[in-house]
């Protein structure tokens, strides 16, 4: 549960997508050793196209993380702090650019996606009612009968060098379960849930991921806390 003055639960996953390596299918096994030689995480798994990695020998628990011919990338679930995500992100994307043999080159898109619940000790309406007065304009309302009994918002932009996509919406109790891979007991109460993901297509710079991943992620939690800010939440 990362802990940002609020209670909030919380789910990441960063992407980075490249040109395909044709020699990766050769490589799988120095890659799972690399990877865990050097204790990031302790379990790997070869499948076809990639090697997966995880926290436990059965599944990924808290955090895992994926190498392969087209794409790596690193997640984890209900992190115990804000930054846990990113640190431990960083931490494996600078493993797999320093392995030699896993030839990372011509990246071609970034995304980090971020799935935030907010509970709290109110009803549904608690959540529903502030989000329908403050995202929808009166017109909107006129028209629906100004009887909206659940909201959900889809919304995609520009951000500086980002593009975005943001859901938002109320959530029922045990909604979110069908939502994320992973248990709460937070999970029993209504809230305010946010799907946001930054991303970049095109080329991009693979020795600027550090600063892409930073900044990604402090554009994602300044739309939490301006959002529930906004909401009162």
């Amino acid at each position: 549960m990362a802990k940002h003055e609020k209670v909030m639960v919380t789910d990441h996953i960063v992407e980075i997508r490249h040109g395909a390596i044709g020699e990766f299918l050769d490589l799988r096994g120095s890659v799972a050793d690399y990877v865990r030689g050097n204790h990031f995480l302790p379990h790997w798994q070869i499948e076809p196209n990639h090697v997966s990695f995880r926290d436990t020998e059965g599944k990924s628990e808290k955090e895992g993380a994926f190498a392969g011919y087209k794409s790596f990338g690193y997640f984890t679930y209900n992190p115990p702090t804000k930054d846990f995500f990113q640190d431990r992100a960083l931490v494996f994307i600078r493993l797999l650019l320093k392995n030699q043999s896993y030839s990372i080159s011509g990246l071609t898109r970034f995304g980090c996606r971020s799935k935030v619940f907010v509970p709290t000790d109110g009803d549904f309406e608690s959540i529903n009612k502030p989000l329908n007065e403050k995202f929808l304009s009166g017109n909107l309302r006129e028209i629906v009968g100004k009887r909206e009994t659940d909201l959900q918002l889809v919304l995609e932009y520009k951000e500086k060098a980002f593009g975005g996509r943001l859901i938002l919406g109320p959530m029922h109790k045990d909604e979110m379960k069908t939502r994320v891979n992973f248990e709460s007991e937070h999970f029993s109460k209504v809230g305010l849930f946010m799907d946001i993901d930054y991303f970049m297509d095109g080329d991009i710079d693979a020795t600027k991921l550090e600063s892409t991943l930073k900044e990604g992620m402090s554009l994602t939690w300044e739309k939490v806390d301006g959002i529930t800010r906004k909401l009162g939440i």
